[in-house]
């Protein structure tokens, strides 16, 4: 399934949301701009799997949308107002109420940091659904000129990274970004040397083809399933390149993985220490 909107493009978000659904008998209140500390989980989780809640699109101004059961849903959300709240409550347009809460995942296998979001209504299971860019991190705030806080978060936002004046803390669109008003910022653009290295690589591994797009997303056929996914400098994940390759940081609702693009047309995906791959580019 493709996204409502594509990180590249510039609409997206980051997060992990516990919901539970319930009637509601007022429309959705008008939309409002989250917190600073809400605002680094904005942006598109998507699911892996079919059926329930396949996507959730949280906007820069307080609005959403939604694929549930192949319908789409759209409407507001508003966190509590407390510093460190990773939560919010969302509220469709026709009066239905979930409440949200986030979470980022850092992989002790090295692979590139993920948020998610997971769903429960009171009429079926919870589901997670995953973030298709990277959690922020301390390597990212320092690779977009932010001011990272270490153990003791700002004051004023809980966040334990801030952006200097006229900027956003926004790992979905990586990380600090020049705020936009009431649309969603631009993704920042990859480097030249990522961009030069765009192109389709073909293997015989798990990733029999992965096509890496100049825009930053990525379609993959991945143990004979397609997904599309988007990629990243990995050095905004704290990734190191191998023998003077360029790191990068792949992530979509099934899977997060890094990999290292060299001048010689192939790129090494790095599953586990012990699983590796490498392809080849189409000529």
């Amino acid at each position: 399934m493709r996204f409502i909107g594509t990180l590249a493009l510039a609409s997206l978000v980051i997060g992990s949301v516990a919901c539970s659904a319930s009637p509601a008998s007022s429309a959705a209140p008008p939309a409002t701009p989250p917190s600073p500390f809400l605002t680094q989980y904005v942006g598109e989780y998507d699911a892996a799997a079919a059926g329930g809640v396949q996507q959730l699109l949280l906007h820069i101004d307080g609005s959403f949308e939604a694929v549930v059961d192949g319908q789409t849903a759209g409407g507001t959300f508003a966190g509590s107002g407390a510093t460190r709240d990773a939560s919010a409550t969302l509220t469709t347009g026709d009066g239905r109420t979930f409440t949200a809460t986030f979470r980022s995942v850092f992989p002790a296998s090295g692979a590139p940091p993920q948020s998610f979001v997971d769903l429960a209504s009171a009429s079926g299971p919870s589901t997670s659904l995953a973030s298709s860019w990277i959690a922020g991190s301390e390597a990212m705030c320092d690779a977009t000129q932010g001011t990272w806080h270490d153990d003791d978060p700002d004051p004023a936002t809980g966040l334990d990274c801030t952006c200097g004046e006229g900027h956003l803390y926004m790992p979905s669109r990586g990380g600090c970004v020049q705020a936009g008003g009431s649309s969603d910022p631009q993704r920042l653009p990859l480097p030249d040397d990522d961009r030069r290295r765009a192109g389709t690589y073909e293997g015989s591994h798990h990733v029999s083809s992965i096509t890496l797009a100049a825009d930053g997303t990525y379609d993959a056929t991945i143990d004979g399933q397609a997904e599309h996914g988007t990629w990243w400098d990995g050095r905004t994940a704290g990734l190191l390149g191998g023998g003077g390759g360029v790191p990068i940081a792949c992530t979509s609702a099934r899977h997060a993985f890094s990999a290292t693009l060299d001048d010689e047309g192939t790129v090494t995906i790095r599953w586990t220490a012990d699983d590796r791959e490498t392809l080849t580019m189409r000529r």
